[in-house]
């Protein structure tokens, strides 16, 4: 057998969200696809707990994969505070450089430091700003010591004036830049002409460890709902009003359709009160709830189902990695990624209520 050559990846997402480390299990098996000997750096340190959910998550499947602790101690449910403080961090770090030998010596260790994916090419404010600047840190040495650095595929949403500038200081240090839908890599293109692109898809397609899981067969023929009320990147919420309005479009939905029967999933601990909630607003005796984060037994779960209504891209694409049809339900703010990955795929796409029903009509 001949020689691997080694991945250094930035970074592990937390299994608190199954999009999130499907698109770190997609990842993996895209690059091991390409003889690849991995190690992630997770993006949280040792001191929190997603790490080692995550480790041992990634671990199940793929125990071969050596996972680093990260850099800074962040936490997505922390407070708005805390998680500046954290982007805070970072920024200075990556300003005021302090050398880490330990990110020295795993970076020239490796042959090439890829970026994962996700929707993480953004920048409309502080936070955003400060956010890049703390992810970015370690690409800055990796770019100083001359190793590639591939963007695995991302998505795009608000770009400020400013944000253009920072942004573009940030995606210029890659040698390719992978766009995973139309609609962002036409965006990124406009804003950034110079910069190298290429269009693909999301991560999560490239899931190769696929199991049949006989324990979803009684959802064999719902309707799955995947609920969210947060705002992009899941901080903070949307605003009332249309938290309102995109819920009473999922009961009206479920009450015009008295044939069907459903199932709520609950794949991101985010989503699990206001999942709880919407489940006491909704005919009780046509509708059941589950939680599975595990994106390879969410595949299994979708497989069941006559379709998917859905607030998270993610969900959707299992469900058509499953061959479900799927009507992504999505507020705009939440970026490009949704509307993209669903015209792509010619799925149903609605960000107005009344628009539910033709979807559903149509995609079916």
């Amino acid at each position: 057998m001949g020689h691997l050559k080694k991945a250094l990846v930035f970074y592990l997402y937390s299994n608190n969200n199954a999009g999130d480390m499907a698109i770190c299990m997609g990842a993996i098996d895209f690059l091991k696809s390409a003889g690849f000997e991995i190690t992630f750096v997770s993006r949280y340190s040792d001191r929190n707990e997603e790490f080692l959910d995550s480790a041992r998550y990634v671990h199940k499947y793929h125990p071969d994969i050596k996972i680093e602790s990260g850099v800074f101690t962040f936490n997505r449910s922390s407070s708005y505070v805390a998680k500046l403080a954290a982007y805070a961090h970072g920024f200075v770090r990556y300003v005021l450089p302090i050398r880490d030998k330990r990110l020295e010596e795993l970076i020239r260790e490796t042959d090439v430091v890829f970026f994962n994916g996700g929707n993480l090419l953004r920048c409309d404010g502080f936070a955003d700003i400060s956010r890049l600047y703390a992810l970015f840190y370690p690409l800055q040495i990796a770019k100083k010591i001359g190793k590639p650095l591939i963007c695995l595929p991302q998505s795009t949403a608000n770009v400020s004036r400013l944000g253009k500038t920072i942004l573009e200081r940030c995606i210029s240090l890659f040698d390719l830049v992978a766009i995973r839908e139309s609609l962002s890599y036409k965006a990124i293109k406009v804003l950034f002409p110079n910069i190298p692109c290429a269009q693909s898809i999301d991560l999560a397609f490239f899931i190769e460890k696929l199991d049949s899981d006989t324990s979803f067969m009684q959802f064999n023929n719902r309707v799955a709902l995947v609920l969210r009320e947060s705002g992009i990147g899941d901080i903070g919420n949307l605003e009332d009003r249309r938290i309102a309005e995109m819920s009473k479009g999922i009961v009206d939905f479920v009450e015009r359709h008295p044939d069907e029967r459903f199932v709520i999933v609950v794949q991101t601990k985010k989503d699990r009160d206001y999942s709880y909630r919407m489940l006491k607003e909704i005919d009780s005796s046509r509708i059941d709830i589950i939680e599975e984060h595990d994106p390879i037994r969410l595949v299994s779960l979708y497989e069941q189902c006559k379709a998917l209504i859905t607030m998270r891209p993610h969900a959707g694409i299992l469900a058509i990695r499953a061959g479900t049809p799927v009507i992504g339900f999505f507020d705009p703010s939440w970026g490009l990624k949704n509307k993209g990955i669903m015209c792509d795929f010619r799925m149903g796409y609605a960000e107005n209520p009344s628009a539910l029903d033709d979807q559903y009509a149509i995609t079916l």
